[in-house]
């Protein structure tokens, strides 16, 4: 090959410009021999006398030095050594041409070298390994991650343009080939649905990067794919079905304690828990709240509950995750059931039912009402109001009493009017009516907690006093029995303290009777009250009587006393030892 100098138009004189040589392209890797002759450059003013020529430029002159020569006379150019296009792909030099033995000089000229590819180096990985993530509920197709490789080849030649492939897959569950490579991008995506974290967390890809349309140089990489959690498992109860007790009347107890398990990542959102109850909580008595474990609900009670009122409970709950479900997910939902234990408490009122009557009973004044207070100051009434002209008139809302305790039997209102209304002779009624009421109060004050008893009566019989002294040992709390007479002819005062002492009572009871005659009338003197407390008895005596006037009552007002002694003789004053005023 010959590369000539343009041509001047004047004989030996300068050309005025130059000419733009073909670039000359040498392969690289080239095994020679060397120094290997590449073209000869010739000078115009050759055919006319001896030209000297010489090169200057990279890889001539300049470094790398010497790997371009040319022949000083002949102007044949050279390569000295193996090309490396990965190094250099192409050398610039100028050629300079003057004459021998004459002063004429061609015009520079520019010469350029280009290195031709051989597929001399295999694709490279950018890393190894590549680190992908993928949650496990990603569908058909969806990208997550690329391998790159690049290849120090030519990129415009096939030398150094890289094809991907997946060769092997590791664990190769549930199908062997759960994902695929795109061939020139390297992208990676989901090939078949059914991954799952739970049974296999990881995939390793062995995958392959080839040069010359993946027909030429390789090399191996692998992928690491972590499969990251989706909420596709539901949390479930280990238990289903659970009966507990929890006592009445407390706050913020433990009914229980509800266990779960989760097979998505643990720490996740996927994973803690969360409850809800569903049913059987009208009320809000409950609550639910999740335990330090992340995996159990603790169920505790916000307000007291009341055996007397709903004696069991019949929960449902239900649990979920922080985070959402993907898809639709079954839900587990144990019941609870909660039996709530009975505590002995104080009598609570309720009412239950009303009673109408139209029948007459003559003369059955026995009983006109009767309250009992516990220790809340809450009083309970049975408001029974026998008139005497034979109507028994009944309160519209008429109280029926249950006690808490199951061995105590159950009195409303509708047996004690039934007992009456078979009763047929007048005495015997009156008689039976009194130990309907006994019996009544009987099982009321047999609930612990009671204090205060208060019952008006026609008047005040000696089974009235000696079931007063019963009740004060059924009911060890009771600091108070009062009676309130509203008919004469019952016992007398002096009786009454007479029973009182004989009966030998060793309580704290307080027994007060209002509205009884005394054999001497006591002028200015509106209320009688016997005090039978051990607190306020001296040393020696077992009841004290106390007379209060009406300016000074403490407790209650009844402005019905009578006497039977009807003489003018002035009262006799009350010694000291014998009475307190009030």
């Amino acid at each position: 090959m010959f590369l000539t100098f343009p041509k001047s138009s004047t004989g030996l004189k300068r050309a005025k410009r130059g000419w733009v040589n073909p670039p000359i392209s040498v392969l690289e890797n080239s095994k020679g021999p060397f120094p290997m002759k590449l073209v000869k450059i010739i000078s115009q003013f050759a055919l006319e006398t001896q030209m000297v020529y010489r090169i200057t430029g990279e890889g001539a002159d300049q470094d790398p030095k010497g790997i371009f020569t040319i022949e000083r006379l002949s102007g044949y150019f050279f390569v000295t050594q193996p090309l490396d296009r990965e190094k250099k792909a192409s050398y610039r030099f100028i050629v300079h041409a003057t004459g021998l033995d004459v002063n004429v000089a061609e015009k520079p000229m520019a010469i350029e070298v280009n290195v031709i590819d051989q597929n001399d180096n295999k694709p490279v990985f950018t890393q190894n390994p590549f680190n992908g993530r993928i949650h496990e509920a990603a569908g058909k197709d969806y990208e997550f991650m690329t391998a790159t490789a690049t290849d120090a080849d030519d990129p415009n030649e096939y030398n150094g343009i890289v094809y991907y492939a997946i060769i092997s897959q590791e664990p190769q569950l549930p199908k062997p080939n759960m994902f695929d490579i795109n061939i020139s991008a390297g992208t990676i995506c989901v090939r078949e649905p059914g991954l799952d974290r739970e049974q296999w967390p990881r995939y390793t890809l062995l995958i392959v990067a080839a040069d010359m349309e993946g027909k030429g140089l390789s090399t191996n990489g692998t992928a690491v794919i972590t499969i990251t959690d989706s909420n596709d498992n539901s949390p479930q109860f280990e238990q289903t079905s659970h009966i507990v007790s929890v006592p009445e009347n407390k706050v913020g107890a433990v009914v229980a304690t509800l266990t779960v398990t989760d097979g998505d990542e643990v720490g996740s959102s996927a994973w803690s828990t969360k409850y809800r109850i569903i049913s059987g909580d009208k009320g809000g008595f409950f609550n639910v709240s999740t335990g330090p474990t992340q995996l159990e609900g603790i169920i505790t009670t916000v307000k007291p509950l009341d055996f007397e009122k709903t004696k069991q409970y019949i929960l449902s709950v239900i649990v979920e995750n922080d985070g959402p479900f993907v898809g639709s997910l079954p839900t587990s939902t144990p019941t609870v059931t909660v039996n709530v234990e009975d505590i002995n408490e104080p009598l609570e009122f309720n009412p239950k039912m009303k009673v109408e009557s139209s029948k007459r009973y003559s003369h059955l004044n026995v009983c006109s009402s009767l309250s009992v207070t516990r220790n809340t100051d809450s009083t309970l009434s049975v408001d029974i109001q026998l008139a005497r002209d034979g109507m028994i008139e009944i309160s519209p809302s008429f109280i029926s009493f249950t006690s808490p305790r199951s061995e105590i039997p159950k009195l409303d209102g509708r047996e004690l009017f039934e007992t009456l209304d078979i009763l047929k002779d007048l005495e015997e009624g009156c008689e039976e009516h009194e130990e309907l009421v006994g019996d009544l109060m009987s099982t009321l004050l047999s609930v612990p907690g009671l204090q205060k008893v208060q019952l008006k009566i026609s008047c005040l019989t000696e089974n009235w006093v000696r079931r007063t002294l019963s009740l004060t040992e059924i009911c060890p709390s009771l600091q108070e029995i009062r009676y309130d007479c509203i008919e004469s002819g019952g016992l007398l005062l002096e009786q009454v303290e007479r029973i009182l002492q004989s009966s030998q009572m060793d309580s704290d009871c307080r027994i007060i009777i209002t509205g009884i005659k005394r054999s001497k009338a006591t002028d200015g003197w509106t209320e009688i009250m016997m005090d039978t407390s051990r607190s306020s008895s001296a040393s020696d005596e077992k009841v004290k009587v106390t007379f209060c006037r009406n300016s000074l009552t403490r407790l209650f007002t009844i402005d019905n006393i009578e006497t039977e002694d009807t003489n003018d003789e002035e009262p006799e004053e009350p010694e000291d030892e014998d009475f307190i005023f009030l």
